[in-house]
């Protein structure tokens, strides 16, 4: 499991360069209080799972791309909870994921 210590500042910088992502992953946020979550693939690479420790406003982020390799398509989610899943649309594979705040 890898850990990243980051400014609240730095966090959309780092999500918009697909940096602190892997599978599993834990990034952990310390303006303070510590916030750790952890990223899982499932449904055979079509889908990521967020898991964190607390509830927080969080960013769930997902990057996908169709059978072809042609189309790469983008999706985030906000929430405010311990558990976030986004899945790819039909035809899509999860390339890579991350979360943040």
């Amino acid at each position: 499991m890898k850990r990243l210590n980051v400014a609240l500042p730095a966090v959309p910088a780092l999500l918009a360069a697909g940096l602190a992502t892997a599978a599993p992953a834990a990034a952990s946020i310390d303006p303070g209080t510590s916030i750790q979550c952890t990223l899982h693939t499932i449904e055979d690479k079509h889908a990521s799972v967020a898991d964190c420790r607390r509830s927080h406003d969080y960013e769930h982020w997902i990057k996908c791309q169709n059978k072809h390799k042609k189309i790469i398509v983008e999706i985030t989610r906000s929430f405010t909870d311990t558990h976030s899943k986004l899945s790819c649309p039909r035809g899509y594979r999860l390339l890579n994921h991350s979360i943040g705040v």
